[in-house]
């Protein structure tokens, strides 16, 4: 397992997404599990075998343990009725009562990093020849929240085939993948751009497009209509087979949410217009490309200088990043006094 780690850290992708976890996210959060901080475990594993055994024992406890499973029968109610008998469950509303787990749709504030104030972060993976960012901004938009479909379904629009982040950005041919999301588990809006050949002119593509859809306030209906049927499409897919419903059923219950609502969101997705779409892309869009986000890139060394001259044309002052496990011990040490990073 540490030679399968220590070759995936020669790749500029997983780089890149532990090192934005890191300093997003505290210890006790598992979004800050990282490839980084799983290498030093196995390390010191090596040298303390009845720490690891003591460990499997405490997970297999925690798998196993009867007062811990949850069991969700998804089956006709006849069939239900036939093998059960008198313990039948008359709907899902029913599932509540078996388990009392919890999935938070989104995760605690504690989790989060103490006093975290958004950086720039570059550090040069010089095994990989392609570059990959990635920009994460806070917002407060969970499953339940008003503006929950308008953020996903604008986010839909502007990243859709032949759409305006397509045609700025892999037209061009800046880079060969991008995303923009929003995570409502973490609070993040989230833009990555993955092989890219200059992902600094991405960036500023992708900037100006969303400024110019909140300049000329106007979209597409068309296109408005071709993001509403692919957002709906991804709901509905869901529930196309017996396993998917109940995975997805689970799921629900347990961040606590309604059982219709997938219901609600897909009839919400219609009755969303342009109006709603552009106040999302001004309130939630733009301030991610606004200077006040968490940036990661990870590049080859020739691309270096280059990338950070053009992100410091855009008021961008990028720390480099030499030696990531110095950082992530520097980081975690002032993540635990509570102080501000310098």
């Amino acid at each position: 397992m540490i030679s399968v780690i220590s070759v995936k850290l020669r790749k500029a992708k997983s780089v890149l997404s532990a090192i934005n976890s890191v300093t997003r996210f505290s210890g006790s959060c598992k979004s800050s599990r990282n490839l980084f901080s799983e290498l030093s475990l196995l390390e010191s594993f090596k040298n303390d075998i009845p720490a690891l055994v003591k460990k499997l024992e405490k997970l297999q406890n925690d798998l196993f343990y009867e007062n811990k499973i949850v069991l969700h029968i998804t089956s006709s109610k006849k069939i239900f009725e036939d093998h059960f008998g008198d313990r039948e469950l008359t709907s899902l509303k029913d599932l509540y009562n078996l388990s009392k787990a919890n999935i938070p749709s989104r995760l605690p504030s504690s989790f989060k990093r103490k006093n975290f104030s958004p950086e720039q972060l570059l550090k040069v993976v010089s095994t990989d020849e392609s570059s990959y960012l990635v920009l994460t901004h806070s917002i407060d938009v969970t499953y339940n929240h008003p503006d929950y479909v308008s953020v996903a379904l604008f986010a839909e629009y502007v990243g859709q085939l032949e759409g305006p982040l397509w045609k700025q950005i892999r037209g061009q041919g800046f880079a060969y993948s991008y995303d923009l999301y929003n995570g409502p588990a973490t609070g993040c809006l989230v833009f990555y751009l993955g092989r890219a050949t200059n992902v600094s002119k991405g960036y500023l593509a992708a900037k100006e497009t969303i400024d110019n859809i909140v300049r000329e306030n106007e979209l597409e209906e068309t296109q408005i209509e071709t993001a509403k049927g692919a957002l709906a499409c991804g709901i509905i897919q869901k529930y196309e087979t017996p396993s998917g419903s109940a995975i997805t059923n689970v799921i629900n219950i347990h961040r606590d949410l309604p059982l219709k609502h997938d219901t609600d969101v897909l009839a919400k997705i219609v009755e969303t217009g342009e109006a709603e779409l552009l106040k999302a892309c001004k309130k939630y869009f733009q301030p991610i490309f606004g200077g006040n986000a968490n940036l990661v890139v990870c590049c080859p060394t020739n691309k270096k200088e280059e990338i950070v001259g053009d992100l410091a044309g855009l008021g961008l002052k990028v720390k480099i990043i030499d030696d990531v496990e110095k950082y992530f011990q520097f980081l975690n040490l002032n993540s635990e006094n509570g102080s501000e990073m310098e």
